[in-house]
């Protein structure tokens, strides 16, 4: 039974909010393949005995994971097992993002965490049975990066399309693991956008944050 003194949700690290609710972010992306929970609670280990305020000894443990679960993906890739190597490149992807998060200013050392996590998505794309198309959208003389995730189980011309953009610290690889294939095995195709101030559109395009968000979402 909850006392009234207990905090509103599950504390993984007392007293630092953002990174327990960065934990429960990984935890309860597991249903999409977006975490394991034995290389969640590895993370949590290895911070049990550092000090909660310290986001250098987050990024270090949470890419220290994401590079063991890389690893293990590119070794199944390397050998031909393309429906093992998807899993864990999808999961090393989240990883990193979770890990890149917290490092701000973001220096080298957080974009190429971001820039290996993006690759992991885009393997986990080709070695995957999800149909999904990386795109490019259009967009003030440059383009802002997608994945168009097609509807599945159906043979209807046309299918509706929910067209999902991200915001504040989400990306469109966290958006797929927010139960996309759900949906896309519902019949709704979805594109998912990386839109001005967020995800790769924002850290290697230079799109900044803007009040009249419509401009992008019109693209």
């Amino acid at each position: 039974m909850a006392h009234k003194d207990d905090p509103p949700y599950f504390m993984y690290f007392p007293g630092n909010y953002r990174w327990s609710a960065a934990i429960l972010s990984m935890l309860s992306s597991a249903p999409w393949g977006g975490s394991d929970i034995h290389e969640v609670h590895k993370i949590g280990r290895a911070l049990t005995s550092t000090d909660a305020s310290s986001d250098d000894a987050w990024f270090e443990a949470c890419v220290k994971v994401a590079e063991e679960v890389r690893a293990q993906a590119q070794r199944f890739d390397t050998s031909g097992h393309r429906h093992s190597a998807a899993p864990p490149y999808l999961r090393a992807c989240k990883y990193y993002q979770m890990g890149e998060r917290f490092r701000t200013p973001k220096d080298a050392r957080a974009l190429h965490g971001y820039r290996a996590s993006v690759e992991c998505f885009h393997r986990f794309v080709a070695l995957s049975d999800a149909k999904i198309d990386i795109v490019e959208v259009p967009y003030e003389g440059g383009s802002l990066p997608g994945y168009f995730v097609h509807a599945r189980g159906t043979t209807a011309a046309r299918t509706p399309c929910v067209v999902h953009f991200d915001g504040l610290d989400i990306t469109k690889e966290l958006l797929y693991m927010r139960g996309v294939p759900d949906l896309a095995r519902r019949g709704i195709a979805v594109l998912l956008m990386d839109g001005p101030g967020t995800g790769e559109a924002i850290r290697f395009r230079n799109y900044y944050l803007r009040p009249d968000y419509e401009a992008a979402g019109s693209a």
